[in-house]
């Protein structure tokens, strides 16, 4: 387990966001950062955020939970808004072909 926040990332169970930092495309880096900055100011706007059923992975660098914002699910308001797809739909390409 980490020592300090800063030490790891938290992926949110149940949703896929394109990557930012290897991304197949720059298509898929532009939406990344869309829904990064999007997670970023909803996140920065909560008045309550809970982790339920945490699992680390990645070594130790990364929690993988169901996250709760305000009692709304981050997976699901992500998908609603186009800023991710249910895990589910897993491996589809982010890049415009």
């Amino acid at each position: 387990m980490p020592r300090k926040l800063s030490d790891f990332t938290v992926k949110a169970r149940g949703v896929v966001t394109p990557r930012i930092k290897n991304g197949e495309c720059l298509d898929e880096k532009k939406r990344g950062k869309r829904a990064r900055n999007f997670t970023v100011k909803i996140v920065s706007r909560a008045k309550k955020i809970k982790f339920c059923k945490p699992q680390w992975a990645g070594k130790g660098r990364q929690l993988v939970a169901k996250v709760l914002i305000d009692d709304f699910d981050l997976a699901e308001v992500l998908v609603e808004k186009g800023f991710g797809r249910p895990s589910e739909d897993g491996k589809k390409s982010w890049c415009i072909r």
